[in-house]
């Protein structure tokens, strides 16, 4: 991927040229403008997580406070051995690290002939408002095994200063360009998910080389914009730091471990695919509707559909009416 500077030499961004046998969904001002909106790119990484499923949110709650009464098996920075120096006595006073974050809302995009959920990618974007950009988020591969139950994706996000599906915040070159021969449509914000998150990092049993962090959601929905809306309270286990010299099979062992704690102990069940995945499964069938094939047509690339829409409060089902339908 070659690189466009300004006049005084100062690297602007990539210049990304339209593959040869591209579907004529965007053009080049179209793409100058995409590259233009880009205020960061990020490196991307390796996403190793398990995630569990509750049927209640008051699951995930109790959840929470047997993490805190268990401080010899979820050790968490405050505990001694991980906590600053100070003055014997003092250590008391430390309080166990934890967050619990705004409210998040997520809309993920798909084109109308599922080109993107038939590679495996995934992009969803989030407002950020303390940094006033959007962040776009892109995630290859989709799920886990019942033999290998840990999701490990590739992940890059990007930010930039506009809301819509952005071809040129996908980073990896033979990725995007693959979607650009691929597409035969420009993606849509078909869905969003709203969620809010309780994180407590730990490292397992006093394991100073493994941090991992819990990330425990009693609120977590899926909204289509055909209607269809469902609810599974979650938990993502994490790795944030393992041993550089360990492979993928002792980092899935690691999680798998992490997650067998909890499910030997409350009733949860393992999720093997992505979380936006029920959305995506409904929206297959929505769209052999003519009126939802019209309505997918006639929405922006980067309408708020879910804001403000009357009609919509009043046709939120539940996912248990949706399958009965």
């Amino acid at each position: 991927m070659s690189k466009k500077a300004d006049k005084m030499g100062k690297e602007t961004g990539p210049v990304i040229a339209i593959p040869k046998g591209a579907a004529a969904v965007w053009n080049s001002a179209a793409l100058k403008k995409f590259q233009d909106a880009i205020e960061i790119h990020k490196k991307p990484y390796r996403e190793t997580e398990g995630v569990l499923n509750a049927q209640h949110p008051d699951v995930i709650r109790e959840i929470i406070r047997h993490v805190e009464d268990c401080n010899q098996v979820f050790i968490t920075p405050d505990h001694p051995d991980f906590a600053p120096s100070i003055p014997k006595g003092l250590e008391e006073l430390f309080q166990m690290p934890q967050e619990v974050t705004s409210p998040r809302d997520r809309a993920y995009f798909m084109d109308s002939d599922f080109v993107m959920r038939a590679m495996d990618f995934e992009s969803r974007q989030e407002m950020k408002a303390d940094k006033g950009l959007v962040k776009q988020t892109n995630k290859m591969g989709n799920g886990a095994t019942k033999d290998d139950p840990v999701q490990d994706r590739s992940e890059q996000a990007c930010f930039i200063r506009s809301f819509g599906f952005n071809i040129c915040a996908v980073g990896d070159d033979e990725l995007r360009k693959q979607l650009m021969l691929r597409l035969t449509s420009i993606p849509k914000p078909v869905q969003h998910m709203v969620s809010q998150r309780h994180r407590i990092p730990y490292y397992p049993e006093g394991n100073k080389d493994l941090l991992m962090e819990m990330a425990l959601e009693p609120i977590h929905a899926g909204e289509t914009f055909t209607g269809f809306v469902w609810v599974t309270p979650k938990i993502d286990i994490e790795i944030k730091k393992a041993p550089a010299d360990w492979t993928k099979k002792q980092r899935h062992a690691a999680v798998v471990k992490e997650t067998e704690r909890l499910i030997n102990t409350f009733p949860l069940t393992r999720q093997l695919k992505s979380s936006p995945t029920p959305g995506f499964d409904a929206l297959q069938e929505d769209l052999r509707q003519q009126k939802w094939i019209d309505r997918y047509n006639a929405m922006g690339n980067g309408e708020l559909w879910w804001e403000n829409n009357p009609e919509r409060l009043r046709r939120v089902i539940t996912a248990a009416e949706y399958k009965a339908a």
